[in-house]
Protein backbone atom coordinates (compact mmCIF):
# COMPACT_ATOMS: atom_id res chain seq x y z
CA UNK A 1 0.00 0.00 0.00
CA UNK A 2 2.85 2.37 0.75
CA UNK A 3 4.09 2.29 -2.83
CA UNK A 4 0.60 2.89 -4.09
CA UNK A 5 0.11 5.90 -1.80
CA UNK A 6 3.49 7.31 -2.73
CA UNK A 7 2.43 7.39 -6.38
CA UNK A 8 -1.09 8.63 -5.79
CA UNK A 9 -2.02 11.65 -7.84
CA UNK A 10 -4.00 13.37 -5.08
CA UNK A 11 -5.00 13.13 -1.46
CA UNK A 12 -8.66 12.99 -0.49
CA UNK A 13 -9.70 13.62 3.14
CA UNK A 14 -11.15 10.73 5.09
CA UNK A 15 -10.93 7.07 4.12
CA UNK A 16 -9.95 6.41 0.54
CA UNK A 17 -8.75 3.99 -2.11
CA UNK A 18 -5.70 4.98 -4.09
CA UNK A 19 -4.51 4.07 -7.56
CA UNK A 20 -1.09 4.63 -9.12
CA UNK A 21 -0.67 7.89 -10.97
CA UNK A 22 0.02 5.86 -14.14
CA UNK A 23 -3.68 4.92 -14.34
CA UNK A 24 -4.72 8.25 -15.81
CA UNK A 25 -8.22 7.06 -16.62
CA UNK A 26 -9.09 6.35 -13.02
CA UNK A 27 -7.29 8.66 -10.60
CA UNK A 28 -8.03 8.68 -6.86
CA UNK A 29 -11.41 8.44 -5.25
CA UNK A 30 -12.33 8.66 -1.63
CA UNK A 31 -14.78 9.60 1.04
CA UNK A 32 -16.82 12.63 0.09
CA UNK A 33 -16.48 15.48 2.57
CA UNK A 34 -19.11 15.08 5.23
CA UNK A 35 -18.83 11.29 5.22
CA UNK A 36 -21.96 10.73 3.14
CA UNK A 37 -20.76 8.69 0.16
CA UNK A 38 -17.91 7.21 -1.81
CA UNK A 39 -16.95 9.02 -4.98
CA UNK A 40 -15.20 7.55 -7.98
CA UNK A 41 -13.41 10.08 -10.16
CA UNK A 42 -12.86 9.06 -13.76
CA UNK A 43 -11.64 12.02 -15.72
CA UNK A 44 -14.32 14.68 -15.28
CA UNK A 45 -17.04 12.21 -14.34
CA UNK A 46 -17.95 11.44 -10.71
CA UNK A 47 -20.01 8.43 -9.73
CA UNK A 48 -21.64 8.08 -6.32
CA UNK A 49 -20.94 4.54 -5.20
CA UNK A 50 -22.71 3.54 -2.04
CA UNK A 51 -23.85 5.31 1.07
CA UNK A 52 -23.10 4.26 4.62
CA UNK A 53 -21.31 1.05 3.66
CA UNK A 54 -18.83 -0.55 6.11
CA UNK A 55 -15.21 -0.11 5.01
CA UNK A 56 -14.72 -3.77 4.08
CA UNK A 57 -17.95 -3.85 2.08
CA UNK A 58 -16.97 -0.65 0.32
CA UNK A 59 -13.61 -2.12 -0.58
CA UNK A 60 -15.27 -5.20 -2.10
CA UNK A 61 -17.73 -3.04 -4.01
CA UNK A 62 -14.99 -0.74 -5.27
CA UNK A 63 -12.86 -3.63 -6.47
CA UNK A 64 -15.79 -5.21 -8.27
CA UNK A 65 -16.87 -1.93 -9.79
CA UNK A 66 -13.51 -0.59 -10.82
CA UNK A 67 -11.82 -3.64 -12.29
CA UNK A 68 -14.11 -3.92 -15.32
CA UNK A 69 -13.65 -0.22 -16.00
CA UNK A 70 -9.93 0.15 -15.52
CA UNK A 71 -8.89 -3.37 -16.33
CA UNK A 72 -5.34 -2.67 -15.24
CA UNK A 73 -5.54 -1.74 -11.61
CA UNK A 74 -2.29 -2.88 -9.97
CA UNK A 75 -2.89 -1.84 -6.36
CA UNK A 76 -5.69 -0.79 -4.10
CA UNK A 77 -5.17 0.41 -0.55
CA UNK A 78 -7.48 1.51 2.24
CA UNK A 79 -6.04 4.28 4.38
CA UNK A 80 -7.15 6.62 7.10
CA UNK A 81 -5.26 9.91 7.32
CA UNK A 82 -4.33 11.42 10.69
CA UNK A 83 -7.14 13.10 12.57
CA UNK A 84 -6.93 16.86 12.76
CA UNK A 85 -8.15 17.91 16.17
CA UNK A 86 -10.27 21.01 16.29
CA UNK A 87 -9.26 23.07 19.30
CA UNK A 88 -12.03 24.85 21.12
CA UNK A 89 -11.69 28.47 22.10
CA UNK A 90 -11.11 28.63 25.84
CA UNK A 91 -12.44 31.64 27.70
CA UNK A 92 -9.59 33.69 29.13
CA UNK A 93 -8.97 36.92 30.97
CA UNK A 94 -7.70 40.00 29.18
CA UNK A 95 -5.43 42.61 30.78
CA UNK A 96 -7.38 44.58 33.39
CA UNK A 97 -10.34 42.22 33.03
CA UNK A 98 -13.35 43.42 35.08
CA UNK A 99 -14.13 39.85 36.15
CA UNK A 100 -11.31 39.93 38.70
CA UNK A 101 -10.72 42.11 41.73
CA UNK A 102 -7.26 43.38 42.65
CA UNK A 103 -6.06 43.28 46.25
CA UNK A 104 -2.85 44.18 48.02
CA UNK A 105 -1.78 43.00 51.45
CA UNK A 106 1.34 43.26 53.59
CA UNK A 107 2.22 39.97 55.28
CA UNK A 108 4.00 39.42 58.64
CA UNK A 109 7.29 39.07 56.75
CA UNK A 110 6.93 42.69 55.66
CA UNK A 111 6.50 41.66 52.02
CA UNK A 112 3.63 43.18 50.08
CA UNK A 113 1.71 40.88 47.75
CA UNK A 114 -0.67 41.86 45.00
CA UNK A 115 -3.24 39.20 44.17
CA UNK A 116 -6.25 38.63 41.96
CA UNK A 117 -9.59 37.38 43.23
CA UNK A 118 -12.24 35.89 40.94
CA UNK A 119 -15.64 34.70 42.15
CA UNK A 120 -18.35 32.50 40.62
CA UNK A 121 -21.10 34.46 38.90
CA UNK A 122 -23.62 33.28 41.49
CA UNK A 123 -23.95 31.23 44.64
CA UNK A 124 -21.53 30.38 47.42
CA UNK A 125 -18.13 29.11 46.22
CA UNK A 126 -17.60 25.39 46.72
CA UNK A 127 -13.95 25.98 47.63
CA UNK A 128 -11.05 28.38 47.17
CA UNK A 129 -8.28 27.64 44.68
CA UNK A 130 -4.90 29.38 45.02
CA UNK A 131 -2.70 29.38 41.90
CA UNK A 132 1.04 30.10 41.90
CA UNK A 133 2.84 31.18 38.73
CA UNK A 134 6.41 30.55 37.67
CA UNK A 135 9.19 32.24 35.68
CA UNK A 136 8.97 34.51 33.80
CA UNK A 137 5.28 34.96 34.46
CA UNK A 138 2.66 36.84 36.47
CA UNK A 139 -0.69 36.15 38.09
CA UNK A 140 -2.03 36.87 34.58
CA UNK A 141 -0.35 33.66 33.45
CA UNK A 142 -3.39 31.75 34.73
CA UNK A 143 -5.73 33.72 32.44
CA UNK A 144 -6.99 30.57 30.68
CA UNK A 145 -7.75 28.76 33.94
CA UNK A 146 -9.41 31.43 36.09
CA UNK A 147 -12.72 31.69 34.13
CA UNK A 148 -12.89 27.90 33.89
CA UNK A 149 -12.49 27.46 37.63
CA UNK A 150 -15.08 30.10 38.49
CA UNK A 151 -17.47 28.29 36.14
CA UNK A 152 -17.08 25.32 38.51
CA UNK A 153 -18.33 27.50 41.38
CA UNK A 154 -14.83 27.99 42.74
CA UNK A 155 -13.28 31.12 44.15
CA UNK A 156 -9.82 31.76 42.70
CA UNK A 157 -6.91 33.63 44.31
CA UNK A 158 -3.78 34.29 42.24
CA UNK A 159 -0.87 36.34 43.62
CA UNK A 160 1.92 38.04 41.77
CA UNK A 161 4.76 36.14 43.36
CA UNK A 162 7.50 37.92 45.28
CA UNK A 163 9.66 39.84 42.80
CA UNK A 164 6.95 40.06 40.14
CA UNK A 165 4.33 42.52 38.98
CA UNK A 166 2.85 44.65 41.76
CA UNK A 167 4.29 42.59 44.63
CA UNK A 168 7.43 43.49 46.58
CA UNK A 169 10.75 42.84 44.82
CA UNK A 170 13.51 42.66 47.45
CA UNK A 171 17.04 42.50 46.09
CA UNK A 172 18.62 39.91 48.46
CA UNK A 173 18.33 36.19 47.69
CA UNK A 174 17.03 34.64 50.99
CA UNK A 175 13.42 35.94 50.66
CA UNK A 176 13.05 33.76 47.55
CA UNK A 177 13.90 30.46 49.25
CA UNK A 178 11.32 27.68 49.42
CA UNK A 179 10.95 28.15 53.16
CA UNK A 180 10.53 31.91 53.01
CA UNK A 181 8.01 31.78 50.17
CA UNK A 182 6.10 28.96 51.87
CA UNK A 183 5.82 31.11 55.00
CA UNK A 184 4.54 34.05 52.96
CA UNK A 185 1.99 31.94 51.08
CA UNK A 186 0.80 30.23 54.27
CA UNK A 187 0.10 33.69 55.69
CA UNK A 188 -1.74 34.68 52.51
CA UNK A 189 -3.85 31.51 52.57
CA UNK A 190 -4.81 32.08 56.20
CA UNK A 191 -5.85 35.60 55.22
CA UNK A 192 -8.02 34.68 52.22
CA UNK A 193 -9.44 31.41 53.61
CA UNK A 194 -9.17 31.41 57.41
CA UNK A 195 -11.75 28.67 58.02
CA UNK A 196 -11.30 26.15 55.20
CA UNK A 197 -8.35 24.42 53.51
CA UNK A 198 -7.71 25.48 49.93
CA UNK A 199 -6.87 23.69 46.68
CA UNK A 200 -3.36 24.66 45.61
CA UNK A 201 -1.84 24.65 42.14
CA UNK A 202 1.40 25.81 40.55
CA UNK A 203 3.33 25.93 37.29
CA UNK A 204 7.10 25.99 36.72
CA UNK A 205 8.70 27.58 39.80
CA UNK A 206 5.19 27.85 41.15
CA UNK A 207 4.98 24.07 40.93
CA UNK A 208 8.16 23.62 42.94
CA UNK A 209 6.86 26.07 45.53
CA UNK A 210 3.43 24.46 45.98
CA UNK A 211 5.03 21.07 46.66
CA UNK A 212 7.11 22.65 49.44
CA UNK A 213 4.13 24.58 50.78
CA UNK A 214 2.11 21.36 50.97
CA UNK A 215 5.05 19.62 52.64
CA UNK A 216 5.37 22.31 55.30
CA UNK A 217 1.73 23.32 55.81
CA UNK A 218 -0.53 20.36 54.95
CA UNK A 219 -3.32 21.47 57.30
CA UNK A 220 -3.99 24.48 55.03
CA UNK A 221 -4.40 22.40 51.87
CA UNK A 222 -7.13 20.07 50.61
CA UNK A 223 -5.11 18.96 47.58
CA UNK A 224 -2.16 20.14 45.50
CA UNK A 225 -1.28 19.98 41.81
CA UNK A 226 1.69 21.03 39.73
CA UNK A 227 1.89 21.63 36.00
CA UNK A 228 5.22 20.52 34.51
CA UNK A 229 7.27 20.60 37.72
CA UNK A 230 7.86 17.28 39.50
CA UNK A 231 8.27 16.86 43.24
CA UNK A 232 11.77 16.38 44.60
CA UNK A 233 12.22 15.46 48.24
CA UNK A 234 14.55 17.53 50.44
CA UNK A 235 18.17 16.56 49.89
CA UNK A 236 19.28 14.23 52.69
CA UNK A 237 22.36 12.93 50.83
CA UNK A 238 24.65 15.90 51.42
CA UNK A 239 25.39 19.05 49.47
CA UNK A 240 26.15 18.82 45.76
CA UNK A 241 26.93 21.93 43.70
CA UNK A 242 24.31 22.72 41.07
CA UNK A 243 26.84 22.58 38.24
CA UNK A 244 27.97 19.10 39.25
CA UNK A 245 24.37 17.89 39.32
CA UNK A 246 23.74 19.38 35.87
CA UNK A 247 26.94 18.00 34.37
CA UNK A 248 26.32 14.49 35.70
CA UNK A 249 22.55 14.06 35.77
CA UNK A 250 20.47 17.01 34.56
CA UNK A 251 21.86 18.60 31.37
CA UNK A 252 18.37 19.99 30.69
CA UNK A 253 18.96 22.36 33.63
CA UNK A 254 22.07 23.93 32.10
CA UNK A 255 20.13 27.10 31.27
CA UNK A 256 19.80 27.71 35.02
CA UNK A 257 23.53 28.39 35.26
CA UNK A 258 23.10 31.19 32.75
CA UNK A 259 20.00 32.55 34.49
CA UNK A 260 21.67 32.79 37.89
CA UNK A 261 24.70 34.57 36.44
CA UNK A 262 24.34 38.39 36.27
CA UNK A 263 25.61 38.55 32.66
CA UNK A 264 22.23 37.72 31.12
CA UNK A 265 20.39 40.00 33.54
CA UNK A 266 22.72 42.89 32.70
CA UNK A 267 22.35 42.27 28.97
CA UNK A 268 18.56 42.42 29.24
CA UNK A 269 18.57 45.52 31.41
CA UNK A 270 21.01 47.32 29.11
CA UNK A 271 18.64 46.81 26.17
CA UNK A 272 15.78 48.48 28.07
CA UNK A 273 12.16 47.78 27.21
CA UNK A 274 13.18 46.10 23.96
CA UNK A 275 15.46 43.76 25.92
CA UNK A 276 12.61 42.73 28.21
CA UNK A 277 10.34 42.13 25.22
CA UNK A 278 13.00 40.00 23.53
CA UNK A 279 13.63 38.00 26.69
CA UNK A 280 9.95 37.26 27.23
CA UNK A 281 9.42 36.28 23.61
CA UNK A 282 12.43 33.96 23.74
CA UNK A 283 11.22 32.22 26.90
CA UNK A 284 7.68 32.01 25.53
CA UNK A 285 8.85 30.03 22.51
CA UNK A 286 9.90 32.52 19.84
CA UNK A 287 11.55 30.77 16.87
CA UNK A 288 14.25 31.76 14.41
CA UNK A 289 12.46 32.87 11.24
CA UNK A 290 15.07 31.14 9.06
CA UNK A 291 15.63 27.82 10.84
CA UNK A 292 12.31 27.44 12.66
CA UNK A 293 14.18 26.47 15.82
CA UNK A 294 13.45 27.99 19.20
CA UNK A 295 15.83 30.61 20.58
CA UNK A 296 15.74 29.01 24.04
CA UNK A 297 17.65 25.74 24.37
CA UNK A 298 17.35 24.09 27.78
CA UNK A 299 20.79 22.47 27.82
CA UNK A 300 22.48 25.68 26.67
CA UNK A 301 20.45 28.78 27.47
CA UNK A 302 20.06 31.87 25.30
CA UNK A 303 22.39 33.37 22.70
CA UNK A 304 23.25 36.75 24.24
CA UNK A 305 23.79 38.32 20.81
CA UNK A 306 20.01 38.30 20.41
CA UNK A 307 19.92 41.30 22.72
CA UNK A 308 22.20 43.37 20.50
CA UNK A 309 20.69 46.44 18.91
CA UNK A 310 19.16 45.75 15.52
CA UNK A 311 18.76 42.00 16.08
CA UNK A 312 15.14 40.96 15.59
CA UNK A 313 13.39 38.39 17.74
CA UNK A 314 10.03 37.14 16.44
CA UNK A 315 6.98 37.43 18.68
CA UNK A 316 5.86 34.26 20.41
CA UNK A 317 2.71 32.71 18.99
CA UNK A 318 1.47 31.82 22.47
CA UNK A 319 0.16 35.25 23.38
CA UNK A 320 -1.37 38.27 21.69
CA UNK A 321 0.33 41.61 21.16
CA UNK A 322 -1.86 43.12 23.89
CA UNK A 323 -0.90 40.36 26.32
CA UNK A 324 2.78 40.69 25.49
CA UNK A 325 2.75 44.45 26.06
CA UNK A 326 1.04 43.91 29.41
CA UNK A 327 3.87 41.58 30.44
CA UNK A 328 6.51 44.03 29.25
CA UNK A 329 4.85 46.83 31.24
CA UNK A 330 4.89 44.73 34.41
CA UNK A 331 8.50 43.61 34.00
CA UNK A 332 9.68 47.09 33.17
CA UNK A 333 8.59 48.19 36.65
CA UNK A 334 11.27 46.25 38.59
CA UNK A 335 13.36 44.57 35.91
CA UNK A 336 14.40 40.92 35.97
CA UNK A 337 16.81 40.86 38.93
CA UNK A 338 14.24 39.75 41.50
CA UNK A 339 12.64 37.03 39.33
CA UNK A 340 16.10 35.65 38.52
CA UNK A 341 16.85 35.42 42.23
CA UNK A 342 14.75 32.24 42.27
CA UNK A 343 17.59 30.56 40.35
CA UNK A 344 20.09 31.75 42.95
CA UNK A 345 18.53 29.95 45.93
CA UNK A 346 20.27 26.58 45.53
CA UNK A 347 22.53 27.01 48.56
CA UNK A 348 20.04 28.70 50.87
CA UNK A 349 17.40 26.06 50.08
CA UNK A 350 19.83 23.29 50.96
CA UNK A 351 20.90 24.88 54.25
CA UNK A 352 17.37 25.74 55.38
CA UNK A 353 15.92 22.33 54.56
CA UNK A 354 18.87 20.52 56.11
CA UNK A 355 18.16 22.38 59.34
CA UNK A 356 14.48 21.41 59.62
CA UNK A 357 12.89 19.12 56.98
CA UNK A 358 15.85 16.75 56.67
CA UNK A 359 16.51 16.81 60.40
CA UNK A 360 12.86 15.94 61.08
CA UNK A 361 12.78 13.27 58.35
CA UNK A 362 10.04 15.09 56.46
CA UNK A 363 9.81 14.10 52.83
CA UNK A 364 6.23 12.94 52.20
CA UNK A 365 3.42 15.23 51.07
CA UNK A 366 0.46 14.41 53.29
CA UNK A 367 -2.26 15.68 50.95
CA UNK A 368 -3.57 14.24 47.65
CA UNK A 369 -1.59 15.39 44.63
CA UNK A 370 -1.60 15.59 40.86
CA UNK A 371 1.32 16.08 38.48
CA UNK A 372 0.47 17.20 34.94
CA UNK A 373 3.46 16.93 32.61
CA UNK A 374 3.84 18.29 29.08
CA UNK A 375 5.10 16.03 26.29
CA UNK A 376 7.33 18.67 24.65
CA UNK A 377 8.71 20.34 27.76
CA UNK A 378 12.48 20.30 27.23
CA UNK A 379 13.32 21.90 30.58
CA UNK A 380 11.09 19.59 32.64
CA UNK A 381 10.56 16.44 30.55
CA UNK A 382 7.82 14.05 31.77
CA UNK A 383 10.35 11.38 32.77
CA UNK A 384 11.42 13.59 35.67
CA UNK A 385 8.09 12.76 37.33
CA UNK A 386 8.92 9.04 37.54
CA UNK A 387 8.76 7.50 41.03
CA UNK A 388 6.94 10.44 42.63
CA UNK A 389 4.22 8.15 43.99
CA UNK A 390 6.36 7.02 46.94
CA UNK A 391 6.14 10.50 48.44
CA UNK A 392 2.33 10.77 48.31
CA UNK A 393 0.74 8.40 50.85
CA UNK A 394 -2.72 9.87 50.15
CA UNK A 395 -2.40 9.30 46.44
CA UNK A 396 -0.92 10.91 43.35
CA UNK A 397 -2.64 11.29 40.00
CA UNK A 398 -0.35 11.53 36.97
CA UNK A 399 -1.53 13.14 33.77
CA UNK A 400 0.16 14.25 30.56
CA UNK A 401 -0.86 16.77 27.90
CA UNK A 402 0.45 17.41 24.39
CA UNK A 403 2.18 20.77 24.85
CA UNK A 404 5.44 22.57 25.44
CA UNK A 405 6.45 24.06 28.78
CA UNK A 406 3.69 26.68 28.53
CA UNK A 407 0.98 24.04 28.64
CA UNK A 408 -1.52 26.34 30.39
CA UNK A 409 -1.44 28.61 27.33
CA UNK A 410 -0.78 26.19 24.49
CA UNK A 411 -3.30 23.51 25.44
CA UNK A 412 -5.62 25.12 28.01
CA UNK A 413 -8.56 22.87 27.17
CA UNK A 414 -6.75 19.69 28.20
CA UNK A 415 -5.04 21.37 31.16
CA UNK A 416 -8.38 22.65 32.42
CA UNK A 417 -9.96 19.24 31.95
CA UNK A 418 -7.28 17.61 34.12
CA UNK A 419 -7.55 20.29 36.80
CA UNK A 420 -11.34 20.06 36.77
CA UNK A 421 -11.27 16.29 37.25
CA UNK A 422 -8.77 16.57 40.09
CA UNK A 423 -10.81 19.27 41.82
CA UNK A 424 -13.95 17.19 41.35
CA UNK A 425 -12.34 14.21 43.05
CA UNK A 426 -11.21 16.36 45.96
CA UNK A 427 -14.65 17.87 46.47
CA UNK A 428 -16.33 14.48 46.30
CA UNK A 429 -14.11 13.30 49.13
CA UNK A 430 -12.49 10.55 47.07
CA UNK A 431 -8.94 11.62 47.78
CA UNK A 432 -8.11 8.43 49.66
CA UNK A 433 -8.87 6.39 46.58
CA UNK A 434 -6.51 8.17 44.23
CA UNK A 435 -4.35 5.92 42.09
CA UNK A 436 -1.42 6.92 39.93
CA UNK A 437 -2.32 6.80 36.27
CA UNK A 438 -1.19 8.19 32.96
Amino acid sequence: MAACIANASAVVPGYGFWFPESIKSVGPFGWHEGGSSWLCCMGKQRLRLGIGIHDAAVEREMRGFMQPIAGMIVAVGLIKPPKTAKKKMVDKLVPNDPRVKHHTTTLPSGHTYHYLEALPSSGTPAATVVLIHGFPDLSFGWRHQIPFLTSLSLRVIVPDMLGYGLSSAPSPIPPYSYKSLSTDLASLIQLVSPSHPIILGGHDWGGAIVWRLALRHPALILGVFSICTPYNAPNSQGYIPKKVLIDQFLPNFAYQLQFEDPTLENKIQAAGRDGIRKFLNILYGSKDSKTGKGHFVANVGIDLSLFDEGVKVEKSELLSEEELEFYVDQYERNGVHAPMNYYRTWDVNYEEEKADLVKEGKSKVEVPGMILTATRDTALPPKMADNMEQFFPRGLIKREVEANHWATWENPEEVNKAIGEFVGELLKGRAMGFKASI
